[in-house]
């Protein structure tokens, strides 16, 4: 994805991230004008390009939407050598102050180990 790509979703995500996204208007569960829906989708686009960018390995960008009282969360964990990193970008339900953070990671999730 070029520059300018990631650029236009940084902004599009913030201006989506400065509207309440959590309460309903028109669409069930979709946010203002399905504002929801769309943070979700430019969410994990914009994840996908920053793992491809930070050079991670074993990358998974998923988003989860969530109930009608909250935005969603769209989250990446990916893998170097010697770690990883977890991003997550959500809403908070009592301000829109923290809509981003991240932690390191020592192992990536496997597939082997689901029940």
């Amino acid at each position: 994805m070029s520059m300018k790509s990631q650029e236009n979703n940084m902004r599009r995500l913030a201006t989506l991230l400065g509207q309440d996204l959590g309460y309903i208007y028109g669409e069930k569960e979709s946010g203002p004008n399905g504002s929801k829906k769309t943070f979700l989708n430019v969410g994990k686009v914009f994840l996908r390009a920053l793992a491809k960018d930070l050079g991670l390995r074993e990358v998974t960008v998923s988003s989860n939407t969530g109930g009608i009282a909250v935005s969603g969360a769209c989250t990446l964990i990916g893998m170097w050598d010697n770690g990883g990193i977890y991003v997550c970008m959500e809403q908070s339900t009592v301000g829109r102050e923290n809509v981003l953070y991240y932690r390191t990671v020592r192992h990536a999730y496997s597939e082997r180990f689901k029940g």
